[in-house]
């Protein structure tokens, strides 16, 4: 019994989920000295180090989802950067980067069976953090200067931009001039909207959750469109899910008028 176990344990060991695991696991603990050292430019720098070890030690594959890797980690340390909360909420962030991270290098690793559904879970997750951030840590409520707002607007419509790009890429779509013209549309189109929906009183994590369903809407449309399956079924399916989460979310809002 002891010599079967002992083998189940090293056999584990010896898999590619124990890598991912453990470079998951390595992650969220430096995460965890960088909020401790209060995210210094030289902790800071350290981090930067240990994900290019864990992103090149990966194999060919990463390539596929580099934007993925990237975002994932320049969103959490933003938003632990920038959030003064308690530590249990702070815990709770550090697993779901555990989870997005185990995600993103399984995915890395072809450990999935259902790849591609494990992406679309993950790309909206990606999506989701970034509309968390965008609404969280909005300039307009600050004191800052015309180009700093500019320079984050900017941002916002290159990241979602390049998450898009990643998408058309994974699901086949091509990389084509038209694709990159998706992708910078749905940026303009999320930034805009970014713009409006903050001065809404749903808060930022509704508004996320709102501004996550019309990009998951858009990107959906799109995606079937270039595969030759978009019919009147599909887009009626998609507006009902849209349009009932969106009422959910209305009557949990407190409208007001000033």
């Amino acid at each position: 019994m002891f010599f079967n176990l002992s083998h189940f344990f090293q056999k584990i060991k010896s898999s590619i989920t124990w890598k991912i695991f453990k470079d998951s696991l390595l992650s969220v603990l430096f995460l965890i000295f960088l909020n401790l050292l209060n995210f210094s430019f030289f902790s800071l720098f350290l981090f930067f180090l240990l994900m290019l070890w864990i992103y090149f030690s990966q194999p060919g594959e990463r390539q596929n989802f580099r934007t993925s890797f990237w975002i994932t980690n320049f969103l959490f340390v933003f938003f632990l950067a920038n959030i003064e909360t308690l530590t249990e909420i702070k815990l709770v962030v550090l697993i779901f980067y555990g989870i997005l991270m185990f995600f993103i290098l399984g995915l890395i690793n072809l450990t999935f069976k259902e790849k591609f559904v494990v992406y679309n879970v993950l790309n909206l997750l990606i999506l989701f953090l970034l509309f968390i951030n965008v609404f969280l840590f909005h300039p307009f409520f600050e004191k800052f200067s015309f180009w700093q707002i500019l320079f984050w607007n900017l941002e916002i419509f290159v990241v979602i931009s390049l998450i898009f790009l990643e998408f058309w890429r994974n699901f086949g779509v091509g990389f084509l001039k038209k694709e990159k013209l998706w992708s910078y549309l749905i940026g303009l189109i999320a930034l805009e909207l970014s713009m409006i929906v903050v001065f809404l009183p749903l808060g930022f994590f509704n508004a996320a959750i709102f501004l996550t369903l019309i990009m998951a809407l858009l990107r959906d449309i799109y995606l079937v469109y270039e595969n030759g399956l978009l019919n009147y079924n599909f887009v009626f399916r998609q507006l009902t899910i849209f349009i009932v989460i969106s009422a959910i979310i209305s009557l949990l809002v407190n409208w007001r008028v000033y």
